[in-house]
């Protein structure tokens, strides 16, 4: 962290690399505060977004118009107003049955920005052992959720949505699940990819949906 706030005038480059590696091996005061001062030096930087306390953002996700960031963080999601930079409205969160790790842990919004999904852990045993996994498909302005969908036996790691709004693919244990959610309430799994030997992080259609990465 030193090194870093004494490379910033000089290399901010180096400083941003050195400021990110002392936040990795420790994090601390003096690291988290290093690494914002080298952030707030770049040139390209726009803004700055604060998370409430206690959050830990682990997706981030643009809304198709542009004008909010959703994050997802464990036990809560939250929006920024890119207007304005503020956090906006409430906190949405939902309980699992047991602890509150992981609930959230993936999000994406579908093309047109009506529906927002969600994807984590739907249940824990007592030792906050993930039980399965779970999606849930909100509606992106008033929080209602359209349905809840199982089918990973993991905790939902990756999310993605086709170019058409009408396939959502999904990832967390070592299989890939493809939705139909074009009747968000009537979603059901169209296809389940298999092959895959460990548990599969992330996903994502080709812009012309013919390929699933």
């Amino acid at each position: 962290a030193v090194l870093s706030g004494q490379s910033l005038e000089e290399r901010l480059d180096l400083a941003l690399l050195l400021g990110a590696e002392a936040y990795d091996i420790l994090d601390s005061r003096q690291s988290r505060s290093t690494m914002l001062a080298a952030l707030e030096a770049y040139p390209g930087l726009t803004g700055i977004l604060h998370a409430p306390q206690g959050l830990l953002p682990l997706e981030v996700a643009f809304s198709p118009d542009g004008s909010r960031l959703a994050a997802a963080g464990r036990d809560a999601t939250v929006f920024w107003d890119l207007d304005t930079g503020r956090l906006a409205g409430e906190p949405w969160q939902q309980a699992a049955t047991h602890g509150d790790m992981n609930v959230f842990r993936t999000l994406d919004y579908s093309p047109e920005g009506t529906t927002l999904a969600t994807g984590g852990c739907g249940e824990f045993d007592a030792e906050d052992t993930c039980l399965h996994g779970e999606i849930t498909l909100w509606d992106a302005d008033t929080a209602q959720i359209h349905n809840r969908l199982q089918g990973h036996a993991y905790t939902v790691r990756g999310l993605a949505y086709d170019a058409t709004g009408r396939r959502l693919a999904s990832c967390g244990d070592e299989t890939v699940l493809i939705w139909n959610v074009e009747d968000v309430a009537q979603a059901s799994i169209e296809r389940t990819l298999a092959g895959h030997t460990t548990p599969v992080a992330a996903v994502a259609f080709s812009p012309d949906g013919a390929l699933l990465a």
